[in-house]
């Protein structure tokens, strides 16, 4: 999801909406210092200072704002002819 916003899909895709399960969306802003918690300081700035943490992460997370929809297990959400299941 976090690439999604940083990629400008958003942008691209007006009608789509931003989901998220409450858990995901408040752990997203505690991602980074889980990586000091779990890893060695010089793996967790390894980490932040590769092209891909940086291509996917690195991003104003204010844009995401609050989510369109808080998924809970169970809900079924119509995609075209395809029903997807949050478990």
């Amino acid at each position: 999801m976090y690439g999604v916003i940083s990629m400008d899909l958003d942008e691209q895709y007006p009608d789509a909406r931003i989901c998220f399960s409450r858990e995901e969306y408040e752990d997203m802003f505690n991602v980074v210092a889980r990586w000091y918690q779990s890893y060695p300081e010089y793996i967790a700035t390894g980490i932040l200072n590769t092209p891909d943490y940086l291509r996917i992460f690195d991003m104003d997370y204010e844009r995401i704002g609050e989510p369109c929809v808080y998924i809970e297990d169970g809900q079924v959400f119509e995609l075209g002819d395809y029903a997807v299941s949050a478990i």
